[in-house]
């Protein structure tokens, strides 16, 4: 699940992010995600630039509330901080802020939200998981082969975000927007229909592309290799990364051949307790008409 921003930004008022889209729309989108476009503003130089960050909705969050969803709310007795923005001099949080950053610097961003079908998203990040994932991650060794962390399988993150900026938008806002990874990989039209709402050029837009010669895969670290292997092994939209009418119950036989009796059960749960927040997110997805 990700999040993309786009975001302000003048002249020595301090960095303001913007998440993009994924760059992976067609060959099965990892997590959910949130993405923000920066609003018109001037750079350094005095042009007009626009700053696009993408990144993991839950990288956004504040360790506090994290540990308060794994832990219990008596195993966490500290208060939960922020982080300092330029610029901000009296920072707060709000209920639905559960990032390590002030309300004041997110409402900066017009959010995209990228979202994917828990039975295909989940698998895929259980079997990240389970990969070797080089000396660039040897700081996850100590967790390789042991599945999904808790606040790791749930969407609470991503929906609670998008709760965030859709309670202090205006109600004909067209922020936040959310895709869903299907419609994204089945939709062409789509796509170029959200382009030109995130300020992006349509015409530069790519759904073919050359496949990465295997002596530069080579070159790049285990980590990155893994993380990049379905779009480098392509060379257009893989429509069969799309969920689809999947069904949970079919897919278990899957899951139990793969994954083995405690990661089948796992995988369930997780998917199961996690529908309700994609399907209330889908409902509000950016749609062809």
């Amino acid at each position: 699940m990700t999040c993309t921003a786009r975001l302000s930004r003048r002249a020595g008022a301090g960095t303001a992010w913007r998440s993009a889209p994924s760059s992976r729309p067609c060959c099965g989108v990892p997590a959910s995600r949130c993405s923000a476009p920066a609003r018109e503003s001037r750079g350094l130089r005095g042009t007009r630039q626009r700053l696009y960050v993408k990144e993991h909705a839950i990288m956004l969050n504040d360790p506090f509330f994290e540990s308060k969803y794994t832990y219990g709310d008596d195993a966490v007795p500290s208060e939960p901080g922020l982080l300092v923005a330029h610029g901000v001099k009296h920072p707060t949080r709000s209920s639905l802020n559960l990032t390590s950053l002030p309300d004041e610097f997110l409402k900066i961003w017009h959010p995209t939200f990228l979202i994917r079908h828990p039975a295909m998203m989940l698998p895929s990040l259980y079997r990240t998981t389970l990969a070797d994932l080089g000396p660039d991650a040897e700081r996850l060794k100590a967790r390789q082969g042991k599945g999904p962390l808790k606040h790791e399988a749930t969407m609470k993150w991503i929906r609670t975000l998008y709760e965030f900026f859709a309670a202090y938008l205006p109600k004909d806002s067209m922020w936040p927007i959310v895709l869903d990874a299907d419609d994204i990989m089945k939709t062409p039209e789509l796509v170029t229909k959200y382009a030109p709402l995130a300020d992006l050029d349509p015409a530069k837009l790519r759904f073919s592309w050359e496949m990465v010669p295997n002596e530069k895969i080579k070159t790049i670290s285990k980590a990155h290799q893994v993380m990049t292997s379905s779009i480098r092994a392509s060379s257009k939209t893989d429509t069969s990364k799309a969920a689809g009418a999947i069904d949970i119950d079919t897919e278990n036989t899957k899951w139990r051949a793969e994954f083995g009796e405690e990661g089948c059960r796992n995988l369930e749960q997780w998917v199961r307790d996690m529908m309700p927040d994609y399907l209330a997110m889908h409902s509000k997805r950016l749609r062809l008409n």
